[in-house]
Parts: C-alpha cells; structure tokens; sequence
C-alpha cells in the first residue's frame, strides 16, 4: 500500500498538464522551462542523435567508466570525485536520500528551484526558507542549525549569483551541515566554485540541460570530496544515464567549440532581452536564461498572438512572467518585437 505523507504531497497531475500539452502539439513554442533553442546547437544535437541511432551498440549497456574519464578530465578532477546522474535532478535527490531523514532540518532560500523543495518534502518534516539575502542566509544557519542547506547559484529564478567566497565560509564554518550548491547555470556567470568541493560537506551539482542543450536527454553530474561521492554512489540506480545521452554529451565535449558558440549566441540574447524589457520591471539578473518582469498587456498580447507559452513567477507578483531568452536573431524573429528600441 502506498504510504500516508506520500498520499500527502501536492504534486503536478497529468490533467493540470494536459492543457500545456495540447498547446505544444497545435503549434505553441514553450518558452517556458529555460531550454537552450538555439537553433544552429539544435542542428548538431539531431544530427548527432540520427547517427548514433543508426550504431547496434546504442541498444545495449553503456560502458560508465570511459564516461567518467571524460568528464573527470574535462572538469579537472578525478574519476572519485564525480557522480554522473540522471539530469540534475537526480543529483538533488540522491543527495538529499543520503542526508535527510525525518529528523534532520533542512534549509533554501526562497525564492528558489521548487524541485529541490519538492525532493526534499517527502525526506523531511523539518523545511526552513529563508531570503536570498547573505545576512540572512547566516542568521538562519545560526539559528536553526539545519542539517542540509540547499543553495542555488546562480538561482532560478532571480539570477542572484553568490560569490565563491560567501560559500567558501559556509562551508568552512559549518563542517556538520551538508551544502549542496545547484550550478545549473554556471556558464551565465563568472563564479566558480569547483575548489570548493574539497570540503567533504560541499557537493557541486550541475545539468547539461542548459547551456549544452541536452535538457531531454538528462545528464547531470554530482562533483565532492571523493569520501563523499562513495558514500551517495552505494544508493545511485545502476543504469539511470543511457547510451545515447552520454554518446551525445561525448559528442559535445569533443566538438566543445559548438557549445561555446552556442553559449555566445544565447548570452547575447539574455543581454538583448533585458534591454528590450527595459521600460518594465525586470525582477531578475542577467545570469539565467530567462527574464523575469511585469508584462504590458500589448506584451501579453504579442505573446498570445505568437504563440508563445510563457511561464507565471508568483514569487515576484500576481502578474509577473517568465520567458525563456533565446539568440537575439530567434527572438526577433519569432516574437516580432520591434527591434529598434
């Protein structure tokens, strides 16, 4: 039989989904989940996909450990000190089943990634939010002395970016408490915080989601001190990565300069984004791949009338949006915006 607090959770239901579906399918573009469009890395990626279709080897088990080499050289560390994961997600969830219980606290800021919230509700009954702001940030650890804090840097949705050095002293100032920083969007800003997985209790989650344009796929990794990696490696699902994602993510990395391009293109659209919504108020930095503002209803107008999906950010106002940005000549073109402001 199922479990109570499960019974319990509030989460998304397929018909609340439905509508959105339906959407998509009768010719709606999503610029709702922060998906990297760009066009000319989507061109690579089918090309990339039809080919390793066409390999025998695509519909067998995957060998992990050339993978892990790969990736351990790309991010300068070793094969101990990596876990790859199902999307980032899974990151998160692994991390939280091997430190929550019902009895730990666990800590976000808020706003937030709600899928970090929601991996964590049915681990414990201990959720405590606080602001993004670092006083707080501190004031809250002090005072609740929570178990795992959850931060993600740069955040979804506001863009804050934390510096390497705020977290440096979290780390270092609270050895007991497990710190799991969400990287997702990494390539918007300028922080790095790989040194400091060198604390047992930091762990660095990351997606190819994003930036590498693999948000289907599902690839993450999960990067820590190697003490820690082989304890959350005992509960990882044995084959949750398949053949085909890892061969594309192998694909890029040896092709990287696509995804560089790529990453060029889209932060020129974040740049031309934020100026073309300049005359409203924009809530978010330019260090994620949306923007977040309060829309004109011509806005809204040109949106419905395009055909464009847009998301709700309830965190900032009843009426505040979230679009995703997408390389300054796709959105011209596809919202029809007047690009002489």
């Amino acid at each position: 039989m199922i479990r109570e607090d499960i019974k319990k959770l509030n989460r998304p239901h397929w018909a609340g989904l439905l509508a959105r579906v339906e959407k998509i399918e009768s010719g709606y573009v999503n610029l709702d989940r922060n998906e990297n469009q760009d066009e000319v890395l989507c061109g690579h990626i089918q090309k990339a996909i039809k080919h390793f279709l066409d390999l025998s080897s695509s519909m067998k088990y995957e060998d992990y450990y050339r993978y892990y080499e790969i990736f351990a050289d790309y991010y300068n560390t070793t094969m101990d000190n990596i876990l790859i994961t199902g999307g980032c997600d899974e990151a998160i969830r692994l991390t939280f089943e091997a430190t929550l219980d019902k009895s730990k606290k666990f800590l976000t800021i808020s706003p937030t990634y709600r899928g970090s919230v929601t991996n964590a509700i049915d681990l414990t009954d201990n959720i405590i939010e606080c602001s993004e702001d670092e006083d707080d940030i501190t004031a809250s650890i002090e005072q609740h002395r929570p178990d795992v804090f959850y931060i993600c840097s740069p955040n979804n949705p506001s863009g804050k970016v934390y510096s390497a050095k705020f977290l440096d002293y979290i780390c270092g100032a609270y050895p007991n408490m497990t710190v799991l920083i969400d990287n997702t969007y990494r390539h918007f800003c300028t922080e790095d915080y790989f040194e400091l997985c060198n604390y047992e209790n930091c762990l660095l989650a990351f997606s190819y989601s994003k930036s590498w344009g693999l948000a289907g796929a599902r690839l993450g990794i999960l990067q820590g001190h190697a003490n820690t990696i082989s304890e959350i490696t005992k509960i990882r699902p044995i084959m949750s990565v398949s053949s085909i994602t890892l061969r594309l993510a192998e694909y890029l990395h040896k092709h990287h300069y696509i995804v560089e391009k790529s990453l060029e293109r889209n932060r020129e659209g974040i740049e031309f984004a934020h100026k073309y919504f300049s005359n409203c108020k924009i809530y978010s930095e330019p260090t994620i791949n949306h923007v977040v503002f309060e829309p004109t209803e011509d806005i809204i107008s040109r949106l419905d009338s395009q055909k464009i999906l847009y998301g709700k950010a309830p965190e900032f106002s009843s009426t505040a949006i979230r679009l995703t940005t997408l390389p300054k000549d796709q959105f011209e073109k596809l919202i029809c915006l007047n690009t002489s402001k």
